[in-house]
């Protein structure tokens, strides 16, 4: 007999379908109560996180006034927007600031000669090289950096030459020795030549006549004498020449970072009890260790606790910081070892020793600790066995560089200079390394008796010493020094094409890179010759090269980071293991941020062995086919990424009309840059000069005010928190207003009000209970609903923590909570308060301090009961405690605690939820499979019952038909 599936019987003629529903429907009533369950924790999970995204917005309008500074908010507007525009943010001093806009920045610009077409003809250039103009041989000195960094007192003077003619000349607008030169020597109505020499400035008459050169202050100025050039020739000089006296001097005022051609001065960065930058060893056998870096003491944060690292003193950052230092810690008790100063010429450092000298200690000495170079940057680094330690010069004679910055910063390894001239003279030079280039051109004109002149070449990169003798023997340059300064022979004369000035060092700022490039924090990855990676992680507080060199040299073993040759940017080489390289080239990527890409270093070395390096050079050569056109160089210049870009003009001419121009990529001084085609001739010449932008701020005479200048048009830090950018050169001057924002104060309490009224008017909701329908709010009865809105209530009509001022509460500020539960703002109250106190109705809203102390860390003694530098036990904690809290902070910290993002009270409570759920699920599947098996259970029945009924029913037939025989 075949399977009966239908639902109705076909014997009995029950519906057992229908009999099975009714008799599981009995059982699955409790499925019914799981499912309610279930629907009702969906709707309470929907509505708490309705709550939850509601008490999130009322925290960040809470937090804002604390975070925004809203009751510091700040306008600035200008008298005279065409010309200068400013912008103001919280904390912006409420007053009038004047500024004059004297020049706008300027980019540097470059046209090279015409050619026929751009696209079909080869040009025939092999290479240029473009680099920064701060390898120039020369520089030009600022003002401010002169007279021990106190600089120059801006103004005019007035010059008389021999014949009786004066001029006044102005300086009040000028910021460096090569714009007051200019100055003097452009003066209408003299004769006379103003120069540099040394350290001084000169004037020279040309007039001829029969009085002398004199030189006197403006009326009410002091600019003159403040130039060291004050006074009559032949009683401050010779007759017709005031040859100055020297302002090129550094004193307690002079930054560290003007030293050394503007590499400045190395400070070890050790968070340690002693992370000495070098050690002063006297003739008595003492030394001493001198940290001129962030001090490092173990202090108890109370009494009674563990001592733990404490920082006491920052890095000093000027000359009269190290020489303090110097004193304060070249002493045993009160007793002075030695004592620190500026030498008499005030070139440099001066170290005397006091100590008595002992036996079988004979010298005075000053040594580096570890790998620092601070004592070497401080001209400091020698042994003597007298008494005193004169440092070498610090900086460059005037518009000069250093010899010790030629060849990449490594300086002039020779002293020796040997000169033959055409006429049989042969001269014997002694170089002295410490001394600027310019004194070296002028020993040899000096020492030569002219027989030869020594002079910076045209393109200001290396120098020419031309014989201006006459003769039948050969002029010949010879001797170690000549060797070190590269000097080769062509067209008579004897040169350095480049001296390779060295203007980046380990101490060079990250923020002050040339192209105005700035590193930015971020890590990169390094591939070594070896196939190891390493990520460096170049930190937000990591200040110079340096920091970026030790990053690297401590995070990839086998790589070495160190400054270039060349002194113009990083190179990474090959490590080797063993002495064998290894065959894979070097290369870096970034991984977040650019730092490797600011740095230059992104990419692959050109080969393994020794070319596996990356050069991060900002001086860039761009090498060409000689089939390239101008558009292809142009291209080739541009996939480059050096300090300028290329592109192409047609000036329309008949002839010769496609011109290459180079554009700095950087606006400002520090996109200056030299273009060098060698031997070939592009016919380079700049359209426009890099400049910075001028603005005068203060006093309506220039002379009077102070100087700012920036990269840009826009400069900062003029007054705390205020910006002004200028539009267009001003011949008077514009007025910047600063007042508070009331309307920034007035929106924030307005947008903090609807937040919380949002808050608490959609907890009420979901929570009520109607008495007349009998309905209840989904969070009816739940306990964290009502602690939240409990607690808002509490801190929102409270008072602040730790804070004493005339306004305690909210209420006196305007902002009240009415019969309904809602919050009212009234802003009259609150414009009243404010013109009364507003320092205290801020504090009463968003006043914040608290303390931190660190606890466990134990610092390891020697076996003399001696701090070991740098040894530790046990793990540091530190602690945070609330000191002051207005209303509002009280508030964002009560919600933190609710809506925290990984172990919130919301998320807590969502997973107990969540497993709430998950329960109630369970329960309805579990029920579902018995109530399934139950089903399959009674359907087996009934087809059993239907198959008996069958039968019997065939054996009735059967029965029936015997009784009819």
């Amino acid at each position: 007999m075949s399977r009966i599936t239908s639902g109705v019987g076909v014997f009995s003629g029950i519906d057992r379908n229908a009999i099975i529903d009714q008799l599981l429907a009995i059982d699955g009533k409790a499925k019914t109560v799981y499912q309610k369950r279930g629907r009702d924790i969906t709707q309470q999970q929907a509505a708490l996180l309705d709550i939850n995204t509601r008490m999130s917005a009322l925290r960040s309008a809470a937090s804002r006034f604390s975070v925004s500074r809203v009751f510091a908010s700040a306008t600035a507007s200008s008298s005279d927007d065409t010309r200068i525009t400013a912008a103001a943010t919280p904390g912006a001093a409420s007053g009038s600031y004047r500024f004059s806009v004297d020049r706008l920045v300027s980019t540097q610009q470059s046209l090279s000669r015409g050619f026929s077409d751009s696209t079909s003809s080869a040009v025939g250039i092999t290479s240029l090289k473009l680099e920064s103009a701060r390898g120039q041989a020369s520089s030009d000195t600022p003002l401010s950096q002169l007279n021990g960094g106190i600089g120059v007192s801006r103004g005019k003077i007035v010059v008389t030459d021999s014949s009786g003619a004066a001029a006044t000349v102005d300086l009040s607008k000028v910021g460096t020795v090569g714009e007051a030169l200019a100055a003097i020597n452009n003066a209408t109505g003299v004769r006379v030549t103003a120069s540099v020499d040394g350290d001084r400035l000169v004037l020279a008459d040309s007039a001829g006549g029969l009085g002398n050169l004199r030189v006197e202050n403006g009326a009410g100025y002091s600019t003159a004498t403040s130039l060291g050039i004050a006074g009559t020739a032949g009683l401050v000089g010779s007759a017709g020449r005031i040859n100055g006296t020297a302002i090129n001097t550094v004193g307690g005022a002079t930054a560290l970072t003007a030293l050394n051609d503007g590499r400045g001065v190395g400070i070890s960065r050790g968070s340690a009890v002693s992370s000495a930058d070098f050690t002063i060893s006297t003739r008595s056998g003492v030394s001493y260790a001198i940290d001129i870096g962030d001090v490092y003491e173990m202090r108890a944060p109370t009494v009674g606790a563990a001592p733990v690292l404490t920082k006491t003193k920052s890095a000093v950052s000027d000359l009269q910081g190290v020489i303090d230092r110097i004193n304060d810690q070249a002493k045993t008790g009160v007793v002075q070892g030695v004592r620190a100063s500026l030498n008499a010429d005030r070139t440099g450092i001066q170290l005397e020793d006091l100590t008595t000298p002992a036996a079988g200690v004979p010298s005075l000495s000053v040594a580096e600790s570890g790998t620092g170079t601070t004592a070497a940057d401080l001209g400091i680094q020698t042994t003597t066995t007298g008494a005193t330690i004169t440092g070498r010069r610090l900086t460059a004679g005037l518009n000069s560089v250093m010899l010790r910055s030629v060849n990449g910063g490594q300086g002039v390894s020779g002293t020796a200079l040997a000169l033959d001239t055409r006429d049989g003279q042969s001269f014997s030079l002694t170089v002295d390394q410490n001394k600027s280039l310019s004194d070296l051109l002028k020993q040899i004109s000096t020492e030569t008796g002219g027989a030869v002149t020594a002079s910076l070449n045209e393109r200001g990169t290396g120098i020419t010493l031309t014989d201006t003798t006459s003769g039948p023997g050969s002029f010949l340059a010879s001797g170690t020094a000549a060797a070190s300064l590269k000097l080769t022979a062509g067209g008579g004369k004897w040169g350095t094409d480049n001296l390779q000035i060295g203007y980046l060092g380990r101490n060079s700022r990250l923020s002050n890179l040339p192209g105005n490039r700035s590193v930015t924090a971020g890590s990169f990855e390094i591939v070594s010759s070896y196939g190891t990676k390493s990520t460096v992680n170049i930190p937000a507080d990591a200040k110079t090269l340096g920091d970026v060199i030790s990053a690297i040299n401590s995070n990839a073993p086998d790589v070495q980071a160190s400054i270039n040759d060349t002194g113009d940017g990083l190179v990474i080489r090959e490590k080797l293991r063993g002495g064998l390289v290894g065959g894979q080239k070097i290369s870096i990527r970034d991984l977040s941020g650019t730092a490797a890409r600011d740095l230059n270093l992104v990419g692959t070395a050109a080969a393994t062995g020794t070319a596996n390096v990356i050069d991060g050079t900002f001086d860039k050569t761009v090498t060409f086919d000689s089939g390239d056109t101008l558009q292809q160089v142009a291209d080739k210049i541009n996939l480059a990424g050096g300090l300028a870009s290329a592109t192409i003009v047609n000036d329309g001419s008949s002839s010769r009309a496609f011109r290459l121009v180079l554009t700095s990529r950087a606006s400002g001084s520090t996109g200056a840059f030299k273009a060098d085609s060698g031997s070939f001739d592009l016919g380079i010449s700049q359209t426009a000069e890099a400049q910075d932008s001028r603005i005068f701020y203060g006093s309506e005479d220039p002379a009077r005010a102070l100087l700012l200048q920036s990269t840009t048009n826009t400069v900062t830090g003029i007054a705390a928190n205020l910006t002004v950018t200028a539009k267009a050169v001003s011949t008077t001057p514009v007025t910047v207003t600063v007042n508070q924002d009331p309307t920034a104060i007035l929106t924030s309490i307005t947008d903090f009000v609807t937040a919380f009224n949002n808050l608490v008017g959609r907890i009420d909701e979901l929570a009520k209970y109607d008495t007349d329908t009998t309905k209840r709010g989904v969070l009816l009865g739940n306990s964290m609903v009502q602690d939240i809105r409990s607690s808002v209530f509490s801190i929102v009509q409270g008072t602040p923590f730790g804070v004493t001022g005339k306004y305690r509460t909210l209420a006196q500020a305007g902002l009240t909570i009415d019969s309904t539960n809602t919050m009212q703002f009234n802003s009259d109250k609150l414009t009243t308060a404010l013109a009364d106190d507003a320092q205290s109705v801020a504090d009463l809203f968003s006043a914040r301090g608290a303390t931190q102390s660190s606890t466990g860390q134990t610092p390891v003694l020697d076996r003399n009961g001696v701090v070991i530098s740098g040894a530790f036990v046990g793990a540091s904690t530190t602690t945070t405690t609330i000191t002051r809290q207005g209303v509002l902070e009280r508030l964002a910290d009560s919600i933190n605690r609710y809506t925290r993002p990984t172990d919130g009270l919301f998320v807590v409570n969502g997973k107990n939820m969540d497993q709430q759920l998950k329960s109630q699920t369970d329960k309805i599947a579990a029920i579902d499979v018995r109530l399934s098996i139950k089903r399959a259970t009674l359907d087996k029945q009934f087809i059993a019952m239907e198959s008996t009924i069958g039968r019997l029913q065939q054996q009735q037939g059967s029965l029936s038909g015997i009784r009819a025989i």
